[in-house]
């Protein structure tokens, strides 16, 4: 796949979408008490694929910053929302889960503030790389929050 700027992304993303590449999914988890709320996008061991994380678009529902990360252990809850954008096309391999912890986890590579009860995209197009075994997480900097995330990625 291509990566080049401006309006070549679009048609990149336009190619791999109608060659049944292009996946959209979403995670939620709710508020824990004392408690730091992560949504993740992960590749699994086995895939036997790469995943290009193309978009996050992240939803709180305090304001609070919210933190992109590197985690590549898979989150306790795969909630399996999860949608080829090509009608009737295969599987996606990337699993959308979530889970809580007392502490933050994973590497981070950058961090947004966001306004309470509001959506946000994260960066612009064309995120991170996935190898298998390898996640992208997005988690609150507040504790007792609710999170939520979509994601738009492609698979080869």
């Amino acid at each position: 796949m291509r990566l080049q700027p401006g309006r070549q992304q679009n048609i990149d993303w336009l190619y791999e979408l109608r060659n049944g590449r292009a996946y959209q999914g979403y995670a939620t988890q709710a508020a824990v008490a004392a408690q730091y709320p992560h949504v993740q996008l992960f590749n699994p061991a086995a895939s036997g694929k790469t995943i290009i994380v193309r978009l996050a678009k992240v939803f709180s529902t305090a304001l609070q910053n919210i933190h992109q990360r590197l985690y590549d252990t898979a989150l306790a809850t795969n909630q399996a929302n999860v949608q080829n954008l090509l009608s009737g096309g295969a599987a996606a391999v990337g699993q959308t889960r979530s889970a809580t912890d007392v502490a933050i986890l994973g590497t981070a590579f950058g961090n947004f503030g966001a306004v309470a009860d509001e959506s946000r995209d994260l960066f612009g197009e064309w995120v991170c790389v996935l190898a298998a075994a390898q996640g992208f997480l997005v988690n609150g900097a507040t504790v007792n929050t609710q999170l939520s995330a979509t994601f738009q990625w492609v698979e080869f």
